[in-house]
């Protein structure tokens, strides 16, 4: 077997690993984003029923006076 193609072989794993490398990285990024962003979508849903609750409460504490 020639040496150039073993090279050859060799370099073709290699570009493969960047590759395989370079989409997995892709992945994490987007999980990543997507988790973020569900944090932030259920954090704002419990901000706006906390400020419901809140007004809830002083409507009933004005009417109390």
């Amino acid at each position: 077997m020639p040496s150039y193609k073993i090279s050859r072989e060799v370099k073709g794993k290699k570009k493969m690993t960047k590759t395989v490398l370079i989409v997995a990285a892709a992945a994490v990024f987007l999980v990543y984003g997507f988790v973020l962003w569900c944090c932030i979508k259920v954090g704002a849903e419990s901000e706006k029923e906390y400020m419901k609750l809140a007004e809830k409460r002083g409507k009933e504490q004005q009417c109390d006076k």
